[in-house]
């Protein structure tokens, strides 16, 4: 068994990391929901480099590059970018459905303004929620793109590849006339 002195000193330890991470969030502007969240809050997805240049649309339709644009949905409101960690913003003073940001882009807006980015609506209190089902949509959908961007990739090496061979393979140079002055005249003393 531990001793008592062990355990109370890891409990102090403890109260103290907590009234750190109070202080901490006091200092952003972050309230005391963020604290319960804190240590559950998934990590952001490792979206990759080109997710950036992904613009935004219908999934029907398709970007210049060919791949599949990104549904509206996937899109934070503020950054208009793909979201990594996509919070639910949650508050009575919002009515409807509780929208979804980008948890960093929320929670630089609503220190500067404590008003809702979609409807305007000034938030007494407000709280976040993290929208797993979204993340994972998200994740898939990267997840999926990249494949179809490979495959893509590998299909026309390929067709380039078939094409340069045929090329190669079908390619036999004409043989060019003699030129005039290297042609020597017919010889009519042999005739019988």
């Amino acid at each position: 068994m531990r001793p008592l002195s062990e355990l109370e000193g890891e409990l102090r330890a403890g109260v103290a990391h907590v009234a750190a991470l109070r202080s901490q969030l006091a200092a952003a502007g972050r309230g005391a929901a963020d604290l319960l969240l804190l240590g559950r809050w998934p990590p952001p997805l490792q979206l990759p480099p080109e997710a950036q240049a992904w613009g935004g649309g219908c999934c029907e339709e398709e970007e210049e590059g060919g791949g599949p644009a990104v549904p509206h949905g996937f899109l934070c409101p503020i950054t208009h970018t793909l979201m990594s960690q996509p919070a639910l913003l949650v508050s009575p003073q919002l009515s409807e459905a509780s929208p979804t940001y980008e948890l960093s882009a929320i929670r630089q807006w609503l220190r500067n303004s404590r008003t809702d980015p979609t409807t305007g609506r000034h938030l007494l209190t407000y709280h976040f929620i993290h929208n797993d089902n979204l993340r994972k949509a998200i994740e898939d959908w990267v997840h999926d793109r990249l494949a179809r961007e490979r495959l893509k990739q590998q299909q026309q090496q390929a067709q380039h590849q078939q094409g340069q061979q045929q090329h190669h393979h079908h390619y036999q140079p004409r043989q060019s006339p003699p030129h005039p002055h290297h042609m020597s005249a017919p010889d009519n003393n042999n005739t019988p």
